[in-house]
């Protein structure tokens, strides 16, 4: 990366790029790491200034060793829990809920939203959606399920009125990606650790400013080691310590 940065490869803004979809809508950048439905929004603002441009996908780049991957977030770090001091009856008529909102008729609606209030159904029988629910804007209906409650298929952001086409498409490099997983297998394991909690943003902060300066060529490559050895002896040691106690206990 500090060569693709020397040689102008690498967006000389990268670190300060606040106006990165600009730019990259404008075709001032060539490639970059994105979700399908975002890139092809993307594609239809660089349209209107080049006809006939379109942004492709690229299997993940591999490096010397063979290895490829595309990063994976990971889900369920956050949990909804019920105050202990909810009486039984309240408590049992909010489990029910979640029941019916994890089965075919509840997912239907929480993603979808109500039939000729968020969507309806044209003169040809396709869905489309209300003009109410144009004027809020996609997604709107379905807040609900997408912050607080989903399944984890690869169409949780295609509705019954997508594009057939553009639903296949985005389900096609959803599948793609993940041919090349990459995972952290730390990562269900870092908020067990208090360390973590107290002292992980400021160690990661501290480590990736030194991997900026190296990527811009202020320090010299050999700095990472440096970095690594501040971050274990500044708490990361304990943190590895309590994660890996995390994965013995509950693996």
């Amino acid at each position: 990366m500090s060569r693709a940065y020397k040689e102008g490869v690498l967006d000389k803004d990268f670190v300060t790029n606040t106006n990165f979809n600009e730019k990259y809508a404008q075709g001032k950048v060539g490639f970059a790491d994105m979700h399908y439905q975002f890139s092809q929004q993307t594609n239809q603002q660089l349209q209107t200034i080049a006809p006939g441009a379109k942004f492709v996908e690229l299997a993940p780049p591999m490096g010397k060793d063979g290895m490829r991957g595309t990063s994976t977030p990971t889900s369920g770090t956050i949990k909804v829990v019920l105050s202990k001091d909810v009486d039984a009856e309240k408590r049992d008529r909010i489990l029910q809920l979640f029941d019916w909102w994890v089965s075919p008729e509840g997912e239907d609606i929480l993603k979808n939203g109500i039939e000729n209030i968020h969507y309806k159904k044209n003169s040809s029988g396709a869905y489309e959606m209300t003009d109410e629910l144009k004027a809020e804007g996609e997604g709107r209906q379905s807040l609900l399920w997408n912050w607080v409650l989903r399944n984890n298929s690869n169409t949780f952001n295609t509705y019954k009125w997508s594009d057939t086409t553009w639903a296949k498409e985005m389900e096609q490099s959803i599948d793609n990606a993940g041919k090349y997983p990459y995972k952290n297998a730390s990562d269900a394991y870092l908020f067990s650790s208090n360390t973590y909690l107290e002292k992980g943003t400021a160690l990661d902060e501290s480590f990736h400013k030194t991997v900026i300066e190296i990527i811009a060529g202020k320090k010299p490559v050999e700095s990472i080691d440096e970095a690594i050895k501040e971050w274990k002896s500044s708490g990361g040691d304990q943190i590895i310590e309590e994660v890996n106690a995390a994965y013995t206990a509950n693996p």
